[in-house]
C-alpha cells in the first residue's frame, strides 16, 4: 500500500481525537476547575506508538442511531478504531497516557468530518482536558499496547470486561481496502457534542503537525473485537480481520484548535 496515504488512512485528525488535558494545572479532579481552554502553540504531542484500522459498518441502522442528530450520514460510512500509547507529551502535568478510540465518518453543514463515540483513557489530565473540548472521556480500569508475537496487541479493560481489542499482526497487505482503491476523502474536522455525548452544543476540532515528526509504519491486519457490553458493538463483527498498522512517532509536536 502506498506509505503517505496509509500514514493518514485511519484518521487526518488523529491529534485532535487525542484531545488531552494540556491546559490543566494539575492531575487529580482539580483539573475540571482549572482548565484554561488555551492551546499551546509549540505543540503537545511529542512521540506515540499505536495500532490503526477502518471498517466499513456492518450495521448501518446503528450507525445512523450512534451519530446525533445533529449530524448526517457521510457520503461513505466508515468505523475508525486506535488503541495509542502517547508516550511523549507536553507540557507538566499533561504526562504520557494510553487512549482507545473509536470515530465514526459525520457530516455537519455540508463538511465532512469525524465524531468519537468512544474514547477512555489512563489520566485526568487527558481526561478533563479533552471533555472540555467535547470528547466522551472516561478513565478506564485499564488500557495496554504491548508486543504480541511478531506483532502488537491493545485491549481497553473496564468495569471487568473487554471494550476494545485490536490485534495487530504484520503482513503483506495484496489488496488496498475500498477507501485507498477509490481514493476517499478521509479527512475533515472532528463534530463534537458539548456536554459531552449530550449538548447540544456542537464543538468543532481541528488539528495540525507543526515540524517533520518521523515516521515509522508497519503493515498488516488488525482483527477487531468490540465489547459486548459497549453501544457500539454491532458496528464491527467481533473478530473481523481488517487490513491496518502499526506505527510509531517521534520529533512531533502536533496541536489542536478548538472552534465554533
Amino acid at each position: 500500500m502506498n506509505t503517505r496515504r496509509c500514514i493518514g488512512m485511519v484518521l487526518a485528525v488523529g491529534i485532535a481525537l487525542s484531545c488531552c488535558g494540556c491546559a490543566a494545572i494539575m492531575e487529580g479532579n482539580k483539573a475540571q476547575k482549572v482548565m484554561t481552554g488555551g492551546v499551546d502553540e509549540k505543540g503537545n504531542f511529542i512521540s506515540d506508538q499505536k495500532i490503526m484500522t477502518l471498517a466499513q459498518p456492518d450495521d448501518l441502522e446503528l450507525y445512523r442511531k450512534l451519530l446525533p442528530s445533529q449530524f448526517d450520514m457521510p457520503k461513505h460510512p466508515l468505523v475508525g478504531l486506535v488503541v495509542v500509547d502517547y508516550v511523549e507529551v507536553r507540557p507538566w502535568p499533561f504526562t504520557r497516557y494510553l487512549e482507545g478510540y473509536i470515530v465514526l465518518r459525520a457530516s455537519y453543514r455540508g463538511e465532512e468530518g469525524w465524531h468519537c463515540i468512544f474514547m477512555p483513557v489512563t489520566k485526568r489530565v487527558a481526561m478533563w482536558g479533552g471533555r472540555k473540548m467535547g470528547f466522551p472521556k472516561y478513565i478506564a480500569d485499564r488500557i495496554t499496547l504491548a508486543p504480541d508475537g511478531d506483532g502488537w496487541r491493545g485491549e481497553v479493560f473496564h468495569d471487568g470486561t473487554s471494550r476494545l481489542l485490536l490485534t495487530f499482526t504484520p503482513g503483506e497487505v495484496k489488496e488496498e481496502p475500498v477507501y485507498l482503491r477509490e481514493k476517499w476523502d478521509l479527512g475533515g474536522p472532528v463534530f463534537q457534542l458539548n456536554p459531552p455525548a449530550k449538548g447540544p452544543a456542537v464543538q468543532v476540532v481541528k488539528s495540525s503537525e507543526l515540524g517533520k515528526p518521523e515516521i515509522k509504519t508497519t503493515y498488516g491486519y488488525v482483527s477487531v473485537t468490540i465489547g459486548a457490553a459497549e453501544h457500539g458493538a454491532g458496528l464491527v463483527k467481533p473478530g473481523t480481520i481488517l487490513p491496518g498498522m502499526f506505527e510509531k512517532k517521534t520529533g512531533g509536536n502536533g496541536v489542536l484548535k478548538p472552534g465554533a
